[in-house]
């Protein structure tokens, strides 16, 4: 599926809800340059096979939120460019990512919004997306809740434990509901 949408520049919406992907192993580039793209549902996507998904949503300048919990990312060994130049991203649900096989995710999340919320469930200083968020002195929030629409005040964490979890790479570790989570402010 590498380029199947790409250039797509005037497609507003997609349902993709009946395709089967349950053999597909790239999706590189599958929406580069679908700048009108508004609204894309990829939750029925089966991705377990998938080994690049390298400038997937790369030039989606409309997009506003992804929900790409259901994903299987097992496979996949490069990442890069997957969000680059998404200009109006304001959330993107990552959960359940694995990255056991991932080694490249250069510039991944580079000139997304820097209030985006990204929401994760892997919080390890190894992770390689999570090493992604931060460009100099740009930082990008990571919220991890199991509700999608809230939204979680960030508070520095006074627990010495959180802290030491917490990437130290990323500033302001906070604690939610007794678990740690990283976040880091200008």
């Amino acid at each position: 599926m590498t380029s199947m949408f790409s250039y797509c520049s005037s497609l507003t919406s997609l349902n993709l809800s009946n395709l089967d992907t349950s053999k597909v192993e790239k999706m590189s580039f599958m929406f580069f340059c679908c700048s009108s793209l508004t609204s894309l549902n990829l939750l029925s996507f089966n991705t377990s096979q998938v080994t690049t998904m390298e400038s997937m949503f790369n030039n989606c300048t409309s997009l506003t939120s992804l929900d790409l919990s259901d994903f299987n990312t097992t496979s996949v060994t490069t990442m890069k460019n997957m969000f680059l130049h998404c200009l109006k991203l304001e959330y993107i649900n990552l959960n359940n990512f694995n990255e056991t096989k991932l080694t490249n995710v250069d510039f991944m999340f580079k000139n997304v919004p820097e209030n985006v919320t990204l929401c994760t469930n892997d919080i390890n200083s190894d992770s390689k997306i999570l090493s992604k968020i931060r460009y100099g002195k740009k930082c990008y929030a990571i919220v991890c809740t199991d509700d999608l629409d809230s939204k979680i005040n960030k508070h520095k964490s006074n627990d010495d434990e959180c802290n030491q979890k917490c990437d130290l790479s990323l500033q302001y570790p906070y604690e939610y509901n007794g678990k740690c989570y990283a976040g880091c402010e200008k």
